[in-house]
């Protein structure tokens, strides 16, 4: 029901389009919208680390970037006696006797005891709440007969709970004043006639319909509106007013038996804030709380924890462009360097905090006063750029060494193409491969001071580089890009090919494994350049001693697949124990021995047993009984991805129970279904909030960064219903007192996963 899906250049599925008048223009860097708890997401600074539980594997765990939101810090102390304290509506005063419409007024008290009571309150069984929150529009058939056959009632909406929506009005563009959970207007009211905006799905059949569960509950909720610092009452009252009358509608209509009420708080935001403040996301000053969970900055915030700069080889790392602004050398961040957009290869300097182009070399000043060390070379790996000439990379080492003096280090920059961009058919320049070996040798004889260190300029235009005796010191590299892996896992996996003299095989797996344990991410176009690359880097590779025509061969392709038709792809470490991946990783047995992994659950899916040979057959057993050199195998029958299959406690206990088996012994364990996206993903996910102790939302966005290129989309049933575990949850780890509450309603998840989503459409 749904394709692979990846960050870049690839769309989402047709099934979590919204209409264009709702959409957010996509980009490479893109700005979030304007939600709740999108304040300003490139401003935003998280929580310290979490302590996490001991671990029988050595490699560490990330910790995420902000702690698990208890008790005390997610509730206020507000005593609650009614679990639908709104209700009846005549308990609370009239706003105003003049107006014709029966708004009420609440104080900041009265809205922090009924947000309380919404976030203790139980959800409801999911076979209660679907199909109806799917969106079964009566004209759309196909989504109908897929979701409820011939039983018409399924299209009316089920006896549901009463719930809580609450409607900021203010600046469309502000980012102050925002309680948790807040929508605009224009996201539930139809801002011409006073109705709530059509909600079920007209065409198509879609299984994740984030982006209508506002608009689908807040039908079936008590609405409180509230107005911003700097906002006219009459504005305020106005939107109430058409809340109102669209409730009124929705009772006319039949479309609800309850009657629900409208309400206004009388006290000023900043009354509410300063009583409350757990209650607020973003401040009247526009500033995010600790209780903002903002999904585009979290999970760019988890990516760049994941990516952060790590060596790959002497003084060579690989890192994320946020690793610019630190320092090799010591544990004190250094203060940003700016690059120019739009220069293909660059040399900056720490003294104008700008870049200068290669052809202008000669330009810069050896004597400029620095404040900080750096790194003493950054490599940008980017698309539409060439690999660097020899007479470049002369330009750079002359670069190198005019700053290799007593002054403090400066910053060389230049640009390798981006992963995906070269080989044999990217209609790469011809001289590429050699270009490339250039690169490699460069790379080496500045970060080791081999002897042989310095290139020679080309001076008679044949191509040829010559060589000259010159000790130095070791520089520094940084081979960088945006996320840390998208663009610099050719270059990485190309230079560990030369400088370990590793077989493209042996690179792919050395590199995820200890004790490099990179993170990477490449494309079937980068096996075929590197399958191209591999016999020029290995014949010069300074530390080759082996024999070209007998290097050893991993054999862990699956059967009848060669290196040159292997994708690219290993399966994602999500956790040291904890691996998710699609079915062709199951099916590889040896690979997956390769990378230490002898546990697998399959959820939904069977390993495909043609794909195993001899002694690598995977031991097809339900139980953990293991035979020698076979796996243990849990298999999850009958769950299909179709949003109707339920994925219940029974069977996230179960895969919780193999995951701590497999934990406890020290062995990972890999968990996953067709494409790794949806069944496979939401064990992972309950995994990760028992293992790490934090809620569904903040597990989600660790495990969908950590699946790095390829975007996790469970269904909205199985996100729902990971929701409902999560409420068990909380009470087995002994938080079921008092105050123990969500952390995030289950309509304000959905949006900001739609809202996420719509980042990464093209």
């Amino acid at each position: 029901m749904h394709p692979q899906q990846t960050r870049h250049g690839a769309s989402m599925p047709s099934d979590l389009a919204i209409p264009p008048s709702q959409q957010y223009a996509p980009s490479r860097s893109p700005t979030p919208p304007a939600t709740s708890d999108s304040p300003n997401p490139v401003d935003m600074k998280v929580g310290s680390d979490i302590d996490y539980p001991e671990t029988p594997i050595t490699a560490p765990a990330t910790p995420p970037t902000t702690p698990p939101l208890t008790s005390a810090s997610l509730v206020p102390s507000v005593e609650v006696q009614d679990i639908t304290p709104l209700s009846p509506a005549s308990k609370y005063p009239y706003f105003s006797s003049a107006l014709p419409d029966p708004i009420r007024e609440l104080t900041a008290d009265q809205l922090a005891i009924a947000m309380t009571a919404q976030c203790k309150a139980p959800l409801l069984d999911s076979k209660i709440v679907f199909p109806w929150a799917h969106g079964l529009h009566p004209s759309n058939r196909a989504q109908c007969y897929f979701f409820a056959g011939a039983n018409p009632s399924a299209l009316r909406p089920p006896q549901l709970s009463r719930s809580l929506l609450i409607i900021r009005v203010g600046p469309s563009n502000s980012r102050k004043a925002w309680v948790r959970g807040a929508v605009r207007p224009d996201e539930v009211l139809d801002m011409i006639e006073d109705k709530f905006l059509e909600a079920d799905v007209r065409v198509g059949v879609g299984l994740r319909n984030f982006g209508i569960q506002v608009r689908k509950w807040v039908r079936h909720a008590d609405v409180v509106v509230y107005g911003a610092p700097g906002t006219k009452t009459e504005e305020v009252v106005k939107v109430a007013r058409r809340v109102c009358r669209a409730q009124e509608d929705e009772r006319r209509n039949g479309n609800t038996k309850e009657e629900y009420a409208t309400f206004l708080m009388a006290d000023p935001f900043e009354a509410f804030e300063q009583k409350y403040f757990s209650l607020v996301s973003v401040s009247s000053k526009g500033m995010p709380t600790p209780h903002a969970l903002d999904f585009l900055s979290e999970e760019r915030e988890q990516m760049r924890i994941l990516t952060t700069a790590s060596p790959i080889a002497p003084n060579v790392y690989m890192g994320n462009t946020a690793d610019l602004d630190s320092s090799p050398y010591s544990s004190t961040p250094a203060s940003p360097m700016i690059r120019p957009v739009g220069l293909s290869s660059t040399v900056a300097t720490d003294a104008d905090a700008g870049s200068t182009d290669v052809d202008d070399i000669d330009s810069i000043d050896s004597n400029d006063d620095l404040t900080s060390s750096r790194w003493d070379v950054c490599i940008e790996a980017r698309p539409d750029v060439d690999v660097p000439s020899p007479n470049m990379l002369v330009k750079v080492s002359e670069a190198l060494e005019s700053m290799n003096g007593p002054s403090p280090r400066k910053t060389v920059h230049f640009d390798f193409p981006a992963s995906g961009t070269l080989g044999p058919q990217a209609n790469a320049r011809p001289g590429w491969a050699e270009r490339c070996l250039g690169v490699c040798k460069w790379l080496y004889e500045q970060t080791t001071g081999d002897q042989h260190g310095q290139v020679k300029e080309d001076k008679d235009g044949d191509g040829d580089v010559d060589m000259v005796h010159n000790k130095r010191r070791k520089l520094k590299v940084l081979l960088h890009c945006g996320d840390g892996y998208t663009e610099t896992s050719l270059l990485g996996l190309m230079y560990v090919i030369y400088a370990h003299a590793w077989t493209a095989e042996e690179a792919w797996v050395n590199m995820h494994k200890e004790p490099l344990s990179r993170n990477f991410f490449a494309y079937p176009s980068d096996v075929r350049a590197l399958n191209e690359l591999e016999p020029l880097l290995l014949k010069n590779s300074p530390a080759n001693k082996r024999d070209l025509r007998s290097l050893p061969r991993q054999g862990w392709f699956p059967y009848g697949m060669t290196f040159s038709k292997f994708d690219g792809s290993l399966p994602s470490r999500i956790l040291p124990h904890l691996y998710l991946g699609n079915l062709l990783h199951a099916s590889n047995p040896a690979l997956l021995k390769q990378l230490g992994i002898r546990r697998i659950v399959s959820v939904g899916e069977r390993p495909t047993a043609a794909e195993c040979r001899g002694e690598d057959v995977i031991a097809c057993k339900r139980t953990e009984q293991t035979n020698a050199g076979k796996f243990e195998w849990l298999y999850i029958d009958k769950l299909q991805d179709d949003g109707v299959d339920s994925l219940n406690g029974e069977m996230i206990e179960e895969c919780l129970k193999f995951l701590d088996a497999g934990y406890r012994q020290g062995t990972p364990t890999l968990v996953h279904c067709r494409v790794g996206v949806s069944r496979s993903a939401s064990i992972c996910i309950a995994e990760v909030v028992r293992r790490l102790q934090i809620s569904v939302p903040r597990a989600y966005l660790l495990a969908r960064a950590r699946r790095l290129n390829v975007i996790i989309q469970p269904n909205l049933r199985f996100m729902y219903e990971l929701m409902l575990w999560e409420e068990v949850e909380r009470k087995r780890r002994g938080e079921g007192g008092a105050d123990c509450g969500r952390e995030m309603e289950w309509v304000h998840l959905a949006r900001e996963i739609n809202a996420l989503n719509q980042v990464y459409m093209s």
